[in-house]
């Protein structure tokens, strides 16, 4: 998955988590509420799992400018 495509599946789940809990709290009831934060808990930490990008860090950045 692309930093895109987790970009996507995040913005996806906090507006299905804010529908979601807009509706519990409207037929009071507290577990449903629950229920959906560990969902998107759960399916946010499944997505940013599934990223794979190599970030570099500034130490390889600086070791890299020194090479002739």
């Amino acid at each position: 998955m692309e930093v895109r495509a987790y970009r996507i599946c995040s913005f996806l789940v906090i507006l299905i988590v804010a529908v979601s809990l807009s509706w519990a709290v409207r037929i009071a009831n507290p577990y449903l509420a629950v229920i959906i934060l560990v969902w998107a808990t759960g399916t946010l930490y499944y997505c940013r799992r599934r990223v794979h990008v190599v970030i570099e860090d500034e130490r390889n950045i600086r070791i890299n400018e020194r090479l002739p």
